[in-house]
């Protein structure tokens, strides 16, 4: 649901706009100060024209434990035409192990794939390697480029999704007294806020063309807050996702016009084994840490990153899919679909088939190769799209 308050703030051209939604990337709400146009300029479906001046007031409302979203849109000097975007490995500005990094930014994709996946082609954290996580020149910084151009696009027509955070922790004490009055002790709370951000690149020109930015302050006595194995930090991974979606929306007028087929219809969820498998220079990967664990600990672990990386799977199904080798486990298909339920997609063109890289086949001009491994255990190729 959106509500739009078009009162205030409308001397300064600012809208406030509270947002409330649903599911398993369900937003906090949030009450956003959106970017304006200047008087004399203009902004379109088709983009943005002219030497447009965007900027953002900065308007912070509390509403529940959120705070505001800001977003700052730049246009390009000249129009875009874009096709592919890279999502980098999730920045915390705090210590969390490896596999978060990729695992948070695995469900962005996947949130991006949702909402934009007719829009832009979408490539994540386990497809290339990132050198300089806050250098602009991304294609010298990482290894994205080739795979742009692979994929048939120009230099100029990719762009880069660079989201991070950072936190802050506030701990509290407060006496407690029974009703005689005597002193019971000391209670103690916490209280963390967390401060995401998106940011939208455009490599070829080193150009920031979009920044969005919110807070959540965590509510200690919340189901958010409650303790989950499976994610630890559920309002910033709620946040994060409406973040993205602001930043999408304000790039979207300059994606490419090119044919796109038709969605697969499949709902989809990535074994564990590709977050266990991630790595960084200097930071081996979740496997190598996780062989010191016990068997029934390991189980445990491997369970719970199945549900993060797929929230909706009914409880009854991550047993089987932590079990899985690397590859995008098939939950729900159409009847007519060269997939079904229970198949497990190991390869697209002989690379680790991820959820991303079944969406950009509606893309490309000709069918790929997908090895695909049935319900029944037999394994076979077909051609997709």
């Amino acid at each position: 649901m959106r509500r739009d308050a078009k009162g205030l703030g409308a001397g300064l051209g600012t809208r406030v706009i509270q947002w409330v939604s649903a599911g398993p990337f369900a937003r906090p709400p949030v009450t956003r100060s959106e970017a304006v146009v200047l008087p004399g300029t203009c902004a379109s479906e088709g983009g943005w024209n002219g030497s447009a001046l965007v900027f953002s007031f900065c308007c912070v409302f509390l509403l529940g434990c959120s705070g505001g979203l800001q977003k700052i849109v730049r246009p390009p000097a000249e129009p875009l035409s874009l096709t592919t975007a890279f999502v980098y490995p999730f920045d915390f500005r705090w210590e969390e192990p490896v596999y978060r990094k990729f695992e948070l930014s695995q469900r962005l994709v996947d949130e991006a794939v949702h909402h934009s996946g007719d829009r832009f082609a979408f490539f994540g954290p386990s497809e290339f390697r990132v050198m300089r996580q806050n250098d602009n020149g991304a294609w010298v910084a990482s290894t994205a480029l080739p795979l742009l151009i692979n994929s048939g696009s120009r230099a100029d027509q990719g762009i880069v999704i660079r989201p991070w955070a950072e936190n802050r922790k506030n701990s509290s004490a407060q006496e407690a007294f029974d009703k005689k009055g005597k002193s019971t002790g000391m209670a103690t709370m916490e209280e963390t806020t967390y401060f995401g951000h998106v940011d939208v690149i455009h490599p070829s020109t080193g150009q920031v063309l979009v920044e969005v930015s919110g807070e959540v302050k965590v509510d200690p006595f919340s189901g958010d807050a409650a303790d989950d194995n499976s994610d630890p930090a559920r309002p910033l991974t709620k946040l994060m996702a409406a973040l993205l979606a602001e930043a999408l929306d304000a790039i979207a007028g300059q994606a490419a016009v090119r044919n796109v087929r038709p969605e697969l219809g499949l709902t989809l969820a990535l074994t564990p084994r590709v977050t266990l498998g991630y790595a960084e220079d200097g930071r081996p990967n979740t496997q190598l840490v996780l062989a010191a664990q016990d068997a029934v600990a390991q189980e445990i672990f491997v369970q719970d990153r199945a549900k993060f990386l797929a929230p909706m799977l009914p409880e009854g199904e991550l047993p089987k899919l932590s079990k899985l080798p690397a590859g995008t486990y098939v939950i729900a298909a159409p009847s007519t679909a060269k997939l079904q339920p229970g198949d497990l997609v190991l390869s697209i063109d002989g690379v680790t088939a991820l959820p991303q890289g079944l969406s950009r086949l509606r893309f490309s001009a000709v069918p790929a190769q997908v090895r695909v491994r049935r319900a029944t255990g037999e394994e076979t190729e077909v051609l997709l799209p």
